[in-house]
Parts: structure tokens; sequence; C-alpha cells
């Protein structure tokens, strides 16, 4: 943990404008512990002069030492890092509880959607019973006897009739078999239910 710390702390520096950083010119202090942070400088070829002697690392590519951290610097920004951890361990749970209860919505909401769809289908199903027994309604409108006129022995009726938007048409027949009896048959149809009557009718004094 320590080492990525000072990694950390090490490209953190790294990133700051050269222009900030002062040359370290004096001498460094035996009783301290120091991490060397590298500044990329094309160009230059480390010159003994810039800093002290043996403070160099691969000469060739200019790179040299441009500040010092000491170990009281470091864990300061341990302190902090781990304080950060600390953080991010306790939203965890908290971010797991937020999972459950969004798992538990959807569940509800899940719930929720298959009533809807039982309603739907119910009230499609009340709609077609509507349906149908308004064209019953229709039906039993258009449905009639046909009368034959007096001295005749045949008749044919056609109706047609309606009820809220629902239609029907029908047909009879009807046939004089004696003065007093008459026969007939009717037929109507409406958008999907279909009707059939028929009788006798007697007739006395």
């Amino acid at each position: 943990m320590r080492r990525l710390i000072n990694v950390v702390f090490l490209l953190l520096l790294v990133s700051a404008p050269a222009a900030a950083q002062a040359p370290i010119t004096t001498t460094l202090d035996p009783s301290e512990t120091y991490i060397p942070i590298l500044q990329f400088q094309s160009g230059t070829i480390c010159p003994s002069a810039t800093g002290p002697t043996g403070m160099c690392i691969t000469e060739g590519a200019g790179i040299h030492i441009n500040a010092l951290a000491t170990v009281t610097q470091i864990n300061a920004l341990s302190t902090r890092i781990d304080g950060l951890v600390t953080t991010l361990s306790t939203l965890g749970p908290q971010l797991t509880a937020f999972g459950a209860r969004l798992t538990t919505l959807e569940g509800q909401v899940g719930a929720i959607n298959s009533n809807l769809v039982e309603v739907n289908n119910r009230l499609a199903t009340v709609e077609d019973d509507i349906g149908k027994a308004l064209e019953g309604a229709a039906l039993a409108a258009a449905v009639k006897d046909a009368l034959p006129n007096p001295g005749d022995r045949f008749a044919f009726r056609f109706n047609a009739a309606g009820a809220s938007g629902e239609f029907a048409g029908a047909v009879g027949f009807s046939y004089n078999v004696a003065e007093r009896t008459r026969v007939h048959i009717n037929y109507g149809r409406s958008a999907s239910e279909n009707a059939v009557s028929g009788g006798v009718n007697l007739s006395f004094r």
C-alpha cells in the first residue's frame, strides 16, 4: 500500500508545471528519507550545475531531480488516501442497499404491469360482451314476422335495425296454411351473431 501511495504522489507532482518547482541546491539532511520527483525536459543534458552531484538519472535523456518530498509529506498524503478509502468503503453498503431497493421497485413495477394487462383483458372481454348484447338488441329489433295481406297466402319481409353502432338485418317468410293458420320463419344476421325464429300462428273467434 505504501508503494502505491508513493507512486501516486510521484505522478501528481510530475504533472505540475516545471516553473513551479525550484531546483534543489542545498545539501540533503541525512536524518530524513527522500523520494525523487522526476521532471522531463527536452533538449537538456542534466548538467551537474543544476543539482547536487550524483543526483541525475539517465543523463542522456535529460532527466534531473527538481524537487524532493519528505516522509512527513508522504505520510500526510497517505492519511488523505486512507480517509478516501474509508469513505468509499462506507459508500459501498449504501450502494448495495440502493441496488436492492431498485430491484424491489422493479418487481413492484412488473406486478403493476401484470395487473394492468389483466385489467385490459377484462375490459376487452366486457367490451366484447357489450358488443354482443347490442348485436342481440339489433337482431331482436330486426327479426319480425311477415304478415300476408288479407286474401294473400304468402308474404316476405325484410328488416334492418341498429343499436348503439351495432346493426343487423333480417328476412321473414310466412304462409297461410288455412284461413286461421299461418306458418312463419325468420332469419337475422348481425356482425357476428345469427338469429332464427319460426312458429305457427293460430287465430280463433
